[in-house]
């Protein structure tokens, strides 16, 4: 055991051992500690997920709604475009319009309508049964149905009461053009489903109650306190009551509301008729608003993305005491709330949230396996080391000596800027320098070299690294822009702009996966760079299959490229030089990268007009 050989295997057996044992503690110790940091990165990528959900959905309904206002702005039949949007977007409800009085919607007008006397309920000449058709016009046959529908009902008479009902005009017909009193033709209408909910079509009913504007709604009092059996009729009615809510709040308030060019939120969160309705000043010098229906919105809000392929994984919205709001469908037993954050300026009463597939909460209890596994791999590897020792050792000294010949060679370059640096160190050294002023200007000198020198040094060393082509792969076009616009979107609203993706055709290619993002990365990151700080920043990522190849290009509103620099912006260490470009950042060099990616793919890179003045850098890669 004294020989040198034994004491040799002696320690280095004791070696593994001690390494084995040390590792076996760390495996035990970590695995749990790594199992909770993965959950807690987790946790943190889902919620900067749902909040830039949240942020790209309530930028978008503001964007909508400004849309609206400035067509409301030219728009002279306020009542055509409301039904239009009505019919496209199921969450708009209505528009408004005043100053010091309420223009739009008009004041309901009654009709003064001469009802025989046989036929007036008040008259003592009223004989239901000479009472029947035809009429006079329109109008008294609506008003006698009605009056005569409503006498008898209360009679006990309720197939008289129906047939009363179905005097012209007929329940069935279309409002869109009608000509009569709507009010009265809607309370035949509620009226007839009350009695016998068979005599008419419930969809009928709630089609045309969508149509009436708050002021014609408050002339029908069968709205108040109706007791529907239907629940399509029940959610009508209680949409038609939020927008006489808010019809109310503004005929009261229109003269207290202090409105401005920019959009302002209004709510009523806690009502029994919870409205909401966005509102500013028109060019004119009136006010416009636009009610949108609260629930169906919030119904909209995640529609596109609960439709991801993770099922595992959805988003929804809570109400103040963490329970579903009822357009979501409920928890089910094996569902837990993953993460949760505030709803935006539009609910900021609510909490939107990711609901997942409960996890199993303590791993390390039923996977034994994933516990051993790293202690087994970890004796394979210190026996692995002991054997690739020598290899390992020759490897880093070969590492080594290039790393310092390459240095040599850089130092190299770098002597005359140096030389200059130290001449006018020893001036000041040796007293050549007498006043303080030319003493200050040599120190701020020997600074200034010094920070030209260091950036020299980091542009050479990033100049070192080229686009190579290591293995091309089956790309789809379209999972890379949306997968790009995730990571990115965060980053332009945290920068006060919005990322947007567009996408034609089926853009499927051949190429490196990694050299295509790094280079989309690049575009991006300079769109955000050379921003324009007066305005907000608009950048589109977009994709386009043609017949041969597939072009990715990214389009953005910034400073944008003088045309004569559209070429030689892709040769290394090329930048535009002008006012608060220098302020940016960059050494010429991602452009270089971008332009020598498409070249080992034998594709192209141009520069052309974005958007408003900004950039468009088009990258043009080969199918194959």
């Amino acid at each position: 055991m004294n020989h040198p050989l034994f004491r040799s295997i002696f320690f280095w057996y004791g070696l593994l051992f001690a390494a084995f044992s040390a590792i076996a503690f760390y495996a035990f110790q970590s695995t749990y500690l790594l199992q909770n940091e993965k959950q807690a990165q987790e946790e943190q990528q889902a919620r900067e997920h749902l909040e830039t959900l949240v942020q790209v959905w309530e930028s978008g309904v503001l964007a909508q709604t400004q849309s609206w206002l400035n067509e409301l702005d030219q728009e002279k039949d306020a009542s055509a475009l409301e039904q239009r949007l009505r019919r496209s977007t199921p969450w708009f409800d209505a528009l408004y319009i005043w100053d010091k009085n309420l223009y739009y919607p008009p004041l309901h007008v009654q009709k003064t309508i001469d009802v025989p006397q046989n036929c007036d309920t008040r008259s003592f000449s009223f004989s239901p049964e000479t009472c029947i058709p035809p009429f006079s016009s329109i109008d008294v046959s609506n008003f006698v149905s009605l009056t005569m529908a409503k006498e008898l009902s209360q009679k006990g008479q309720i197939k008289k009461s129906l047939r009363a009902l179905q005097w012209t005009p007929t329940l069935d017909a279309s409002i869109s053009e009608a000509d009569w009193d709507l009010g009265i033709f809607l309370s035949r209408s509620l009226l007839s489903l009350e009695l016998d909910p068979q005599t008419i079509d419930v969809d009928i009913v709630i089609d045309n109650l969508m149509q009436l504007n708050a002021p014609t709604l408050y002339t029908i009092p069968e709205l108040i306190d109706y007791n529907s059996r239907n629940s399509a009729l029940t959610l009508a009615l209680e949409r038609i009551q939020r927008r006489m809510s808010a019809y109310a709040k503004i005929k009261k308030d229109r003269k207290k509301l202090s409105l401005t060019k920019e959009l302002h939120v209004y709510s009523d969160s806690y009502g029994s008729s919870p409205y909401l309705f966005i509102a500013r000043e028109q060019s004119r010098g009136t006010h416009a608003a636009v009610q949108i229906d609260p629930f169906l919105l919030l119904k909209e809000i995640f529609r596109e993305q609960s439709k991801q392929k993770d099922s595992s994984i959805r988003p929804v919205v809570l109400d103040v005491q963490d329970n579903l709001l009822f357009q979501f469908q409920e928890l089910q037993p094996e569902e837990e709330v993953w993460v949760k954050i505030d709803c935006g300026q539009l609910f900021p009463h609510l909490n939107a949230a990711f609901v997942r597939t409960k996890v199993d909460s303590d791993p390390l209890r039923r996977q034994t396996w994933s516990l051993f596994f790293p202690l087994i791999l970890s004796a394979l590897i210190a026996g692995l080391a002991m054997l690739g020792s020598v290899q390992a050792e020759r490897r880093q000294r070969e590492f080594v000596d290039r790393q310092q010949a390459f240095v040599a060679r850089i130092t190299h370059e770098l002597k005359t800027p140096l030389a200059g640096i130290r001449l006018m160190a020893e001036s000041l050294q040796l007293g050549i320098v007498q006043s303080p002023e030319q003493e200050k200007q040599f120190t701020e000198r020997i600074i200034a070299e010094t920070d030209r020198l260091e950036k020299r040094i980091d542009e050479v060393l990033q100049g070192t690294r080229q686009a190579q082509l290591k293995k091309k792969s089956p790309i789809d076009g379209k999972k890379i822009i949306a997968d790009l616009s995730k990571e990115w979107s965060v980053r332009f609203v945290e920068h006060g702009g919005i990322l947007r993706i567009e996408t034609t055709g089926f853009p499927r290619i051949m190429a490196d996966k990694m050299l295509l993002i790094d280079a989309l990365k690049n575009l991006l990151s300079n769109a955000i760079k050379y921003r324009k700080e007066d305005r907000p920043l608009r950048c589109i990522l977009k994709v386009e299959e043609f017949k041969s190849h597939v072009e990715f290009s990214v389009s953005d509103n910034g400073l944008g490229v003088p045309p004569n620099y559209r070429k030689s912006i892709f040769q290394r260490f090329v930048r535009v030089e002008g006012p608060h470009r220098g302020l940016s950042g960059g050494h010429g060099l991602g452009l270089a990268f971008v332009e020598e990616t498409a070249r080992v793919h034998k594709g192209s890179i141009r520069c052309e007009d974005g958007i408003l003045g900004g950039a468009k850098f088009v990258l043009r890669l080969p199918k194959r």
